[in-house]
């Protein structure tokens, strides 16, 4: 279960999946060739970055919202835009979190990633604190 702490209330919109039974594997080839062709798609449309900060204007909105300067700490869909428009590769990591991070440059949003047997109790959905 997910509650939304009044802090992130009017400000957050979330959708969340839950799998079970997965398989994961360290690389996925057919998933590489699909990330290989949305980096090609993404370098013809944006040669640079900074042809790109249109895109990524609503996950920086969010992060301003919520308190965060997005200049300091880039939205992940961001970061990973910014990557593969300078020409660095993605991080191969396993099947599920490569997976994770095609869905964040395919949607340039923002993803997060949990392993639901790790989670104990309710998840609060709030805005960060120090420490």
């Amino acid at each position: 279960m997910i509650q939304f702490h009044p802090s992130v209330n009017n400000i957050v919109r979330i959708a969340a999946l839950q799998f079970s039974d997965m398989h994961v594997v360290p690389k996925s080839n057919e998933l590489w060739d699909e990330i290989d062709l949305l980096v090609q798609q993404l370098r013809t449309t944006y040669s640079t970055p900074s042809e790109a900060s249109t895109v990524v204007l609503p996950a920086r909105q969010l992060y301003r919202d919520i308190g965060i300067d997005p200049t300091k700490n880039r939205p992940s869909s961001e970061a990973l835009l910014r990557r593969t428009l300078k020409g660095k590769g993605l991080y191969q990591i396993n099947s599920v979190v490569d997976t994770c991070n095609f869905c964040s440059l395919q949607f340039l949003l923002p993803i997060g990633l949990y392993d639901f047997d790790k989670i104990e109790g309710c998840v609060i959905l709030r805005i960060g604190m120090d420490g």
